[in-house]
């Protein structure tokens, strides 16, 4: 079963909250999942006004 953007977007947040916290949000392993963070985020806000609406329910249907 293929994971959905927001399922993604979920599960980097863990691990980036789980990397951090004995690692500075400097460090090279938080930054790398920050910007793949930041790439699905970008991904799934660009699918919901493709989709006319910005409401995040109505994006992952």
């Amino acid at each position: 079963m293929q994971l959905t953007v927001h399922e993604k977007i979920e599960e980097l947040r863990l691990q980036m909250q789980i990397i951090a916290t004995d690692k500075d949000l400097t460090d090279m392993r938080v930054v790398g999942v920050s910007e793949r963070l930041d790439v699905l985020i970008n991904e799934f806000y660009r699918m919901c006004n493709n989709m006319g609406s910005i409401k995040l329910r109505e994006c992952e249907r």
